[in-house]
C-alpha cells in the first residue's frame, strides 16, 4: 500500500478526459441528453484507472536499475555515465527514468524518453560536467512504468546510491600526452621542437635521414656501411621539474564555470604525466598566505599517484599569496637547480612589479617559468563590434587590460623570466611546449 501511495501518478491523458468530462457536463445543461454521457465517461475512465493500477502493481512485474561511470571522473570534462534498467514483466510497457544527480550539478533538465520494455535491459546515457573536486554523491534511480492506456505511472524507486571522487582532469592528462608522443602534435597544438647543440646524451647509431643534422654524422660508421650514418640523441634525463601551484585570491577568478586554480590544477597533473615520461623528476609546490607545501621531486612509477593525491586534496582560502615566503622555502628544500613551472594569475602591470623582485630571487637558483592567463571574458569584448556608445567605452577599456596583459609578459621577459601568457584552454599545451623548448635548448 505504501508503494502505491507514493508511486501512484496520474498521466497527461487523464487530465484531458477530466477536462472533456467538464466541457460535456457543462454542456448537459442546455442539453440534457448530455448528463448521460458525461456520466458513462465518468465511470468508464474509474474503472480503466482502475484496471490500470491493477496492472502495473502486479507481482508479476520486477524492476532493476543501476548505473556505470569512472570510477574516477575528470574535473572539468564530459564524463559519461549510463544508466541500465532491467524490468521483468508479462505486460507490454513503456517507461522512462529520472536519475537523482549529484547536488554540485544542479542539473534540472535531465529527461530521457519513454522507450518500449523488450525483455531485455535498456540503457539511458548522458553525459555531466564537474567543475569543482571532491566527492559527488549520486541517488536513487526512479523508473516510471505506464501500459498502452496511459492513465496511470507506477514510479519505481531503485536504490543504486553510488560515490564518485571527481579528480584533476585525468582526459587532458591523456589528451596532452597522445599530443606528445604522437606523430599528431599539430592537431592539439604541441609543437616538436628543434634540439640546439649536442647536449643530449648519445642513445644511438642510425641511417640518415631527410632532416637530420649533418653535423651529427658519423663517419666511421659511414665508411663501414657504405651509407650515411648519424648519431643520435636523447634529452638528458633526471632533471628536477616542480609545478608551482599559486593558491591566491588572484586564482579565484572563474572560467566556462571553473576557477583559475582548478584550471591551473588540471594543467599540472598534465603538464607533470609529460615530464614522468620523459623520465624526469617530477615534484609539486603549493602555497599560499601562511604555508608552501612541498611534494619531493621522484621519477619513480608511484609519484603520479602522489601528485594527483596532493592536486585532489588542494584546498584554499584565496588569500593573497606570500611569494617571498615561496622564495624562502624553496632555497631551504631546493638545493639543486630545478624548472620551476609557476601557474599563477596576474591581473595588472602594479600587481606584476610589486611580485618580479620574489621571481628575480627565485630565477638565481633556478629556471622560472610564469605561466599566467589571458581574460577570455575580456577579448571577447575587446573583439567584438560595438553597437552603442557604451559598447565603444567597454571595447576601449577591454583593449587597455589586453594591453596591460601583453606589458606584464614583456616586463616578465625583459627580467630574464620566462613567462607564457595562456587562455584556460591552451595553458596545458603552452605549459608543455615551453618545457620541451626549454629541453631542447639545453636549459634543464
Amino acid at each position: 500500500m505504501r508503494s502505491l501511495i507514493l508511486g501512484w501518478f496520474p498521466t497527461l491523458r487523464v487530465g484531458l478526459v477530466t477536462a472533456a468530462l467538464f466541457v460535456v457536463a457543462v454542456a448537459s445543461t442546455w442539453i440534457p441528453m448530455l448528463l448521460t454521457v458525461a456520466w458513462v465517461i465518468l465511470w468508464l475512465g474509474i474503472i480503466a484507472v482502475v484496471v490500470d493500477t491493477i496492472l502495473l502493481w502486479g507481482r508479476s512485474i520486477t524492476v532493476n536499475a543501476w548505473r556505470s561511470f569512472e570510477d574516477r571522473l575528470s574535473n572539468g570534462e564530459f564524463n559519461p555515465v549510463t544508466v541500465h534498467v532491467d524490468i521483468a514483466s508479462p505486460l507490454t510497457l513503456e517507461m522512462t527514468v529520472i536519475d537523482e544527480l549529484p547536488i554540485q550539478l544542479q542539473e534540472r533538465g535531465l529527461v530521457f524518453p519513454w522507450m518500449r520494455v523488450e525483455g531485455r535491459p535498456i540503457s539511458f546515457a548522458y553525459e555531466i560536467r564537474p567543475v569543482t573536486r571532491g566527492i559527488y554523491a549520486f541517488g536513487a534511480i526512479n523508473v516510471f512504468l505506464r501500459t498502452r492506456l496511459g492513465l496511470v505511472q507506477r514510479c519505481v524507486r531503485c536504490d543504486a546510491e553510488r560515490t564518485a571522487d571527481v579528480y584533476p582532469s585525468i582526459m587532458e592528462m591523456r589528451r596532452a600526452e597522445l599530443a606528445t608522443f604522437s606523430n599528431r602534435q599539430m592537431r592539439y597544438g604541441v609543437h616538436r621542437q628543434r634540439r640546439l647543440g649536442h647536449t643530449m646524451e648519445f642513445e644511438k647509431v642510425a641511417q640518415y635521414t631527410s632532416g637530420d643534422d649533418i653535423r651529427t654524422i658519423n663517419w666511421k660508421a659511414t665508411a663501414k656501411r657504405s651509407s650515411l650514418m648519424v648519431n643520435l640523441y636523447q634529452d638528458e634525463r633526471s632533471q628536477d621539474i616542480y609545478s608551482v601551484i599559486d593558491l591566491g585570491r588572484s586564482m579565484r577568478y572563474a572560467h566556462n564555470g571553473m576557477t583559475m586554480l582548478d584550471h591551473a590544477i588540471n594543467s599540472t597533473l598534465a603538464f607533470s604525466n609529460i615530464v614522468v615520461r620523459k623520465q624526469d623528476r617530477v615534484g609539486l609546490v603549493t602555497y599560499d598566505a601562511h604555508n608552501v607545501s612541498v611534494l619531493p621531486s621522484a621519477a619513480s612509477a608511484a609519484q603520479m599517484g602522489a601528485v594527483m593525491k596532493r592536486l585532489y586534496s588542494i584546498d584554499t582560502n584565496f588569500e593573497q599569496s606570500d611569494d617571498e615566503m615561496l622564495v624562502e622555502r624553496l632555497r631551504k628544500t631546493i638545493r639543486s637547480r630545478s624548472l620551476l613551472m609557476l601557474f599563477t594569475n596576474i591581473e595588472s602591470i602594479d600587481a606584476a612589479r610589486r611580485r618580479l623582485p620574489a621571481f628575480r630571487l627565485l630565477a638565481r637558483s633556478h629556471v622560472v617559468v610564469v605561466n599566467f592567463f589571458d581574460n577570455e571574458a575580456i577579448r571577447s569584448v575587446a573583439t567584438k563590434h560595438p553597437e552603442t556608445t557604451e559598447g565603444i567605452y567597454r571595447q576601449a577599456i577591454a583593449r587597455n587590460s589586453l594591453m596591460e596583459k601583453s606589458e606584464i609578459l614583456h616586463e616578465l621577459r625583459r627580467a630574464g623570466i620566462h613567462a607564457t601568457l595562456s587562455s584556460p584552454a591552451m595553458l596545458s599545451v603552452n605549459a608543455i611546449n615551453m618545457y620541451l623548448q626549454l629541453k631542447a635548448r639545453g636549459v634543464v
